[in-house]
């Protein structure tokens, strides 16, 4: 019966459909209550004939059939790998349209959770919607032949319908040149493509857990333009790579590092067992509002140099300093957010649980010469509870978690240290809307709302929320 059921569910019918909103991650929403349905390829405003209909948990997805009208005239990406890639969704989009859909999902998330969305001002937008990564991650794979680029999307873009079965693992497409990141960056890639195949090396298979190579990640300094090349292998290969290092900096001046670690678990993100410098130095420095800060090859930083700027200010802004005021900075990174505040503050603490990422914001703060921030090492949840404990008084509290947002014990003791002004950064509107209901129950209201656009041509939005005490 359930069988059954499911089939009927599934039936390949077809149905119209009018895109009023747009959820997480770029679907496009249709209808209300028990006649919602997210729709893969739609766009705001679009009427369009959907089908292909598919239960999953949360409610029903389905996929573009025909396009009868769009609100908007798209464009012609510019980057040859669009329809293949997934990473920049939404190319052929105008740009304005973009912000008007990155404002619609911070709506939604804000309306799911029965918050006012009447404070939400328009997203912050790019003045440059191209070429803007400080950051690039490579796989090295398998396709049709050894490749070096990124994993295929599962989606059609243009039309919505999945390509590989779930759980299969997508073949890797060679990239020649991407169009979020430099010129510079790409030729660094063309010369790591051919330097790899010269020598031989093999690639690594996430299925056969076989192969040397894993990964390579540029990284490059807006403001100097200098880069880190960070290779990820499988095992030791030191010997075979330090000529590659070595040439790679000869023949390109801005490349000041080549460094190799080594991952042999099974997710590609996992802390690696070793690291060394096969060339230069491990390290670059990026600048953010005059503040410099040390990049090593795995430490978190916005891939949007001039756009985070922007949400710096935003932020700065929203927490009105002065300078007697103690402000707590939590998952606080490499510090350069905490860098910024305490030169407006009296006194600022930073808290972060990666070690390797504290070492980078002490030396942050020694190179700047700012001696009035100290940075904690350790779970936060830990951390801020003892800080509180300790009747140390706070003015401000900033945060800004990953995407799975703030922990409830870590809500509870920001509430309890009862700072006159929370400034919330969010990389995810839907936890984040989730967390502004707990913050309001412990007695803060959400006074501005200010979206910025940190990734031109996909769905991500990041969200500074400015909460007062009530």
């Amino acid at each position: 019966m359930r069988k059954r059921q499911r089939e009927r569910s599934n039936r390949k019918i077809s149905t119209l459909a009018h895109i009023e909103g747009i959820a997480p991650l770029g679907w496009a929403v249709s209808g209300k209550g028990r006649d919602r349905v997210q729709i893969w390829g739609g766009l705001l405003g679009d009427h369009l004939r959907v089908g292909h209909f598919r239960h999953v948990r949360g409610g029903v997805e389905a996929a573009v059939e025909e396009v009868l009208s769009r609100a908007v005239e798209t464009v012609e990406p510019l980057c040859k790998h669009f329809e293949v890639c997934g990473g920049c969704l939404w190319q052929h989009v105008p740009y304005n349209h973009q912000l008007l859909m990155k404002q619609e999902i911070v709506k939604t998330c804000f309306a799911n959770a029965r918050l006012d969305t009447g404070s939400i001002a328009p997203v912050l937008g790019s003045d440059d919607p191209f070429f803007y990564r400080n950051k690039s991650d490579f796989t090295f794979g398998f396709g049709e032949e050894p490749a070096l680029g990124f994993f295929e999307s599962e989606i059609k873009i243009s039309g919505g319908k999945k390509r590989p079965e779930r759980g299969r693992i997508p073949p890797v497409f060679s990239v020649n040149a991407c169009a979020l990141q430099t010129d510079s960056a790409d030729g660094v890639l063309a010369k790591v493509r051919a330097a790899v195949g010269l020598a031989g090396l093999s690639f690594y298979h996430p299925g056969s857990r076989r192969g040397l190579l894993r990964s390579l990640v540029i990284r490059q300094s807006a403001v100097s333009e200098d880069m880190l090349v960070h290779f990820v292998a499988a095992k030791a290969c030191a010997d075979v790579l330090v000529p590659i290092a070595e040439d790679l900096i000869r023949e390109e001046p801005h490349i000041k590092g080549v460094v190799l670690s080594i991952n042999n678990k099974r997710s590609k993100n996992a802390v690696p067992e070793s690291q060394m410098v096969l060339a230069g130095q491990a390290w670059i420095v990026e600048q953010f509002l005059g503040v410099n800060i040390r990049v090593s090859p795995t430490s978190f930083l916005q891939v949007n140099t001039a756009q985070a700027e922007k949400l710096y200010e935003v932020a700065l802004g929203f927490a009105g300093l002065c300078v007697t005021d103690r402000v707590i900075d939590l998952y606080c990174g490499t510090g350069s957010l905490s860098l910024l505040l305490a030169q407006r503050a009296g006194d600022v603490v930073g808290i972060e649980v990666v070690e390797a990422a504290v070492e980078d914001a002490n030396a942050n703060a020694q190179s700047n010469e700012i001696e009035n921030c100290e940075f904690l090492w350790g779970d936060v949840a830990n951390i801020l509870p003892q800080y509180i404990a300790g009747n140390n008084h706070l003015d401000v509290i900033t945060v800004n978690p990953p995407r799975a947002g703030v922990e409830k014990t870590v809500i509870a003791a920001m509430c309890a240290a009862k700072p006159n002004r929370i400034v919330y950064i969010s990389c995810n509107a839907e936890t984040l809307a989730r967390d502004l209901v707990l913050l309001n129950r412990g007695g803060y209201r959400v006074k501005a709302v200010q979206p910025v656009d940190m990734f031109p041509q996909t769905p991500h939005v990041e969200v500074v929320v400015l909460l007062e005490k009530k």
